[in-house]
């Protein structure tokens, strides 16, 4: 739970997203919310999807990143094997898409869905 926690913290940084704000978008108190982030209270399964509906992810982009990886965004690095890991291709892919969607959107966030042209970034997800 903590894991999970440390990685919904990540992501509200990555966001610049208060846990007040996380909270009223729940429509939970501020304490609750605070309490999953540090891991101390469980989560089921249909809250963690709503949190995650926040920032427009699923359960599979979730999961599909690490803590390591969140920071290493956070860091302006992206590094996604390490020269002793064995590449699992599918898990790989997998791992560039949800790291790309994030990306995607915090790059959609900080422009304001434009680019210099007044035109749409086309960086919808899928």
């Amino acid at each position: 739970m903590k894991e999970i926690g440390r990685k919904l913290y990540l992501l509200r940084i990555l966001y610049n997203f208060t846990q007040s704000y996380v909270a009223e978008q729940l429509n939970i108190a501020c304490s609750t919310y605070v309490s999953m982030e540090q891991g101390l209270s469980n989560m089921h399964y249909g809250r963690l999807e709503s949190i995650l509906a926040i920032y427009n992810l699923s359960m599979q982009n979730f999961f599909s990143f690490t803590e390591e990886d969140l920071l290493n965004v956070i860091r302006g690095k992206c590094v996604i094997l390490k020269d002793e890991d064995t590449p699992l291709y599918p898990y790989v892919i997998t791992k560039l898409e949800a790291i790309i969607k994030l990306m995607a959107q915090l790059l959609q966030i900080a422009t304001g869905g434009q680019n210099g042209y007044n035109k749409p970034l086309g960086l919808e997800p899928k």
